[in-house]
């Protein structure tokens, strides 16, 4: 554990005593959990200046505190409560989840909006990718 705090606290800088938003905004938004700091990280490289908000859940309220994730303004808060109540909260979010579970609102909106279907096996997929 003291190997893992040294690299979050290296990476990351030291945990501050912070006021958390609570809820959702108005805005499109994904919702993370679990532990993986560097999911966070990578998550919200990846969506600044989409217009998009990023919510931890549970496990991955801590990311709040930490002064490197402070600096992105899309960063929302925590939406939710526990790690036992990811299904029926998971399944009220108005948007993706990582990890990505595939409840039954997001495989609607994959399907109507973006024509993805499910994944049958690598190798089919990869075959429907470069034809």
């Amino acid at each position: 554990m003291a190997l893992l705090d040294k690299a979050n606290t290296e990476t990351f800088g030291n945990p501050e005593i912070t006021e958390v938003n609570i809820g959702v905004g108005n805005k499109p938004g994904i919702l993370i959990s679990g532990h993986d700091l560097a999911d966070m990280k990578e998550l919200l490289e990846q969506t600044k200046d989409t217009g998009v908000e990023i919510y931890t859940h549970s496990e991955m309220l801590p990311a709040n505190y930490y002064p490197e994730f402070k600096k992105y303004s899309h960063f929302h808060g925590n939406y939710g409560s526990s790690w036992w109540n990811q299904k029926p909260e998971f399944e009220s979010f108005k948007g993706p989840t990582l990890p990505a579970f595939l409840l039954p609102n997001i495989v609607g909106v994959l399907v109507e909006k973006f024509g993805i279907s499910g994944i049958s096996d690598p190798e089919s997929d990869i075959a429907k990718l470069v034809g």
